[in-house]
């Protein structure tokens, strides 16, 4: 999705994100309204399938699609860690 999060990453050379964001983004990211669709699409579709993965259609750009995903996107244990490392890193506790 084309933002400005590249910008704001650390470590980084200003140099490397600012090509990143002027030549690479333009190619291989869509806006954020569109970028936001795949998600949007899971959460309100009502004839999805439940633990199925869903993105841009043509892997960085397009409209919502179904993907199988590979086994690693279905570890339990790697999605528990995932979930783990999001709710330390937004300082937010989801209690399920």
């Amino acid at each position: 999705v084309k933002t400005d999060m590249v910008m704001k990453t650390h470590k980084d050379s200003v140099f490397i994100k600012k090509i990143l964001s002027k030549f690479a983004a333009p190619l291989f990211a869509q806006n954020a309204d569109i970028g936001a669709s795949s998600l949007l699409y899971a959460a309100t579709e009502r004839d999805i399938d439940g633990g199925a993965l869903y993105g841009p259609k043509y892997i960085f750009i397009g409209r919502p699609a179904c993907f199988e995903g590979k086994a690693i996107s279905h570890n339990k244990e790697i999605a528990a860690q995932l979930w783990e490392s999001s709710e330390h890193s937004t300082q937010f506790k989801y209690c399920l």
